[in-house]
């Protein structure tokens, strides 16, 4: 693993089980979470020794994380609360359940907080960029209507830069299919399938995938 920058770096690292009052009582220097049989860490990470370091950290506890991804920069915050609770904050202004509560309630001040640029709308989300790029393709394919290829584009380059593999951009189609339909994931497929060949290799040959005779299943790409 390679740190490009002497920039601190934040990450979000996921346990099973819920460990946080252990994780307490060892770590000063990280936010915590946990809920729901599952414990979430947000830690700043300076280099390449001290992330190792905390990895080095969690395993002298017998602590195997489940899911390891790097965040944006620190605009975004996890409130430190007890165990059973959750709140990301947007800044000082606003929770995420604050926020949610106001869309709900469909106060018009509330969507403001998460439009704007990209990068502000990733630390809003309190997604990584990976996950963050592959839900708005996959709102841009549930949304439907007359996108343009280039706006399909853009999203798959997206995805693609953040390290989004072609077999999870398949599966997040895989998964909206039963909401959105045939017809629409045809449509939206249409304009994903030549941007991933132009960018990631793929052979045209690969379209349609091989069918397993017993299971009924696509297999899985060789280029992913």
């Amino acid at each position: 693993m390679n740190m490009l920058s002497d920039a601190p770096r934040r990450y979000r690292i996921v346990f099973r089980g819920e460990c946080g009052a252990v994780l307490a009582s060892v770590f000063s220097d990280v936010t915590i979470e946990s809920h729901d049989g599952y414990t979430c860490v947000i830690a700043v990470v300076r280099d390449e020794s001290e992330f190792y370091g905390l990895l080095g950290r969690f395993a002298d506890l017998a602590l195997r994380p489940i899911s390891l991804n790097e965040l944006g920069t620190d605009y975004t915050r996890l409130r430190s609360v007890p165990s059973g609770t959750r709140s990301h904050t947007f800044g000082p202004e606003m929770d995420t359940t604050t926020w949610l509560a106001r869309m709900a309630a469909r106060d018009p001040s509330a969507p403001a907080i998460a439009v704007g640029p990209v990068t502000r709308n990733i630390e809003a989300s309190a997604l990584d960029a990976r996950s963050h790029a592959l839900i708005r393709l996959a709102g841009l394919v549930a949304r439907g209507g007359a996108e343009s290829a280039a706006v399909y584009e853009q999203h798959v380059r997206t995805a693609i830069h953040h390290g989004v593999s072609p077999d999870e951009i398949a599966g997040a189609l895989i998964a909206l299919l039963p909401a959105v339909g045939a017809g629409r994931m045809m449509a939206a497929a249409a304009l994903i399938w030549p941007v991933l060949v132009g960018v990631s290799g793929i052979s045209p040959a690969d379209g349609g995938g091989e069918q397993d005779q017993d299971a009924g299943a696509v297999r899985r790409s060789p280029h992913a």
